[in-house]
């Protein structure tokens, strides 16, 4: 039905790792091209990636007001008492951008937690 939690770690990692490229690329003082040869990279997969990521940080900042720097923010939480007839012990329900609802039960691995909204955050 949608995606495995094993695509969006991937999805999530390669994001990670071309935004440690492009980081290291700004600091390095290099151009695009002499950059991406120092470092066996292809111009053309560096230069998409650098505008890909420029285009998920603008969406970002603008969904959201404010910049964006890391994959994962702090929101505010408002703990609430349940109301409904079934009982939610073990489990957190998260309000994402644009309406969007996360649920999550207990023993859920905390890292993909992050890696997940991190990814779902950036399709916004």
């Amino acid at each position: 039905m949608g995606t495995s939690a094993k695509a969006i770690q991937i999805r999530a990692e390669r994001e990670k790792h071309w935004r440690g490229l492009v980081r290291r690329w700004r600091a390095s003082g290099l151009n695009q091209a002499d950059f991406c040869r120092k470092h066996r990279l292809s111009i053309p997969a560096f230069r998409w990636w650098k505008q890909e990521l420029d285009r998920r940080d603008a969406r970002n900042r603008k969904a959201h007001d404010r910049p964006t720097g890391s994959a994962a923010h702090f929101l505010p939480v408002k703990v609430v008492e349940a109301h409904d007839s079934e009982p939610s012990r073990g489990q957190v329900e998260l309000e994402l951008a644009g309406g969007r609802i996360l649920r999550i039960r207990s023993g859920f691995d905390p890292d993909l937690l992050v890696k997940i909204i991190s990814v779902l955050e950036a399709a916004q």
